[in-house]
């Protein structure tokens, strides 16, 4: 039996992982200052494995390369690093973390168009989805703030990824997950045509 048949036997009906690097302890320095040789090798196991790659790259990653970055620059910066870009390389999709943003809608889906933009110049033909949050930053998301922004993208992007992040060790300031805001939010785009 090959590799992919074992693998595909094993985790029936997965039919593709993610994999996301971040700035801090939980990911290695050289993830971290090199991303796109660690997204590559990701992508060569998915795909002996018969998966697809979910390229998931924290714009945090931004403080790996250029640490002195104010948090007002990190999208501005994130885009000059052509982070998207080096991952969209090798991976099948791309998630766009643009969760930190969701305040102000037309900022979030001006991050998102861009790195889009530079993602397909990249590899034509990528998957392309959008970070949303119940909780950026520890800070809990009102539906409507997450429906503007994904009315904002849904031109943009194929789909979403929504996090609801509760507390722990990665999400320090995350003080407890908000499934009503999941759920509401869901609803909401259902109706909108999202």
């Amino acid at each position: 039996m090959a590799l992919s048949d074992r693998a595909a036997a094993t985790i029936s009906g997965t039919r593709a992982v993610m994999f996301q690097d971040v700035f801090g302890p939980q990911t290695p320095r050289a993830e971290q200052v090199h991303p796109g040789i660690y997204f590559t090798r990701a992508a060569n196991v998915a795909h002996h494995a018969g998966l697809l790659l979910i390229g998931a790259p924290s714009t945090s990653l931004v403080y790996a390369k250029a640490p002195a970055t104010k948090p007002g620059q990190l999208y501005s910066e994130f885009l000059k690093l052509n982070i998207a870009s080096t991952v969209a390389k090798s991976a099948d999709a791309l998630e766009i973390d643009a969760q930190g943003n969701e305040d102000h809608p037309s900022r979030y889906a001006s991050f998102v168009q861009a790195a889009s933009l530079q993602a397909i110049a990249a590899h034509l033909g990528i998957e392309l989805l959008a970070g949303l949050s119940t909780n950026p930053n520890g800070h809990k998301q009102t539906t409507q703030k997450l429906l503007n922004s994904a009315l904002e993208t849904r031109l943009s992007v194929a789909g979403f990824g929504l996090n609801d992040p509760g507390s722990g060790k990665l999400c320090k300031g995350c003080a407890r997950w908000y499934a009503s805001v999941a759920n509401s939010f869901l609803s909401e785009l259902s109706i909108n045509g999202g």
